[in-house]
């Protein structure tokens, strides 16, 4: 097996905000221009009339920090467990025995105590380790288990209202999204 580490820069996740935008639980962007009018052309897109491009805006609604029926995993590899222990100015020791516990596979895991990921704000819907958020919250959701074929799953549309609204991604865009997110699996 190859390892790959990475700097979990910015070049790994969706664009960050620009003016007019606000920033989600998440860590994705969202456009509220975008958000109050209500989206982008959802079928137009995700069925081919765009190049094969994909749509997201992320919205703000902090659904992708929730669980969602049995799902509840933020993976994370050693290099995002010391970003965040460095972030919180924990030992990556004190931050593996609060916050995460290791699967039946030997992964280690965020620890969900709540019905959200324990670093999402409830009151104000903000990552609170948003600078050191693992891959996954920063490529989500350009996962391969929610594209297909360049379209969005329908469980993409369920579980993110993002889905199908603003910037249009080609494919190359979401390659290179899912493909961070596996180098970092991998780390």
């Amino acid at each position: 097996m190859v390892v790959v580490m990475f700097d979990y820069g910015d070049d790994l996740s969706v664009p960050d905000p620009s003016p007019g935008t606000r920033v989600s639980a998440s860590g994705c962007a969202a456009d509220t221009r975008v958000a109050a009018r209500g989206g982008g052309d959802t079928e137009a897109t995700d069925r081919g009339g765009n190049g094969g491009k994909l749509r997201f805006e992320c919205t703000g609604c902090g659904d992708c920090c929730k669980v969602r029926d049995d799902y509840a995993h933020v993976y994370l590899n050693p290099g995002e467990l010391r970003s965040l222990a460095a972030l919180l100015g924990m030992s990556v020791a004190a931050f593996k025995r609060n916050h995460t516990y290791k699967d039946a596979l030997g992964w280690t895991q965020l620890r969900f105590e709540a019905d959200h990921c324990p670093f999402l704000d409830p009151g104000s819907g903000k990552c609170e380790v948003y600078e050191a958020r693992p891959t996954q919250c920063r490529t989500y959701p350009f996962w391969r288990s929610l594209i297909t074929d360049g379209r969005w799953h329908e469980e993409a549309r369920r579980y993110c209202e993002g889905v199908g609204r603003g910037r249009a991604y080609t494919p190359e865009e979401a390659e290179s999204l899912m493909v961070a997110q596996e180098h970092a699996d991998e780390g």
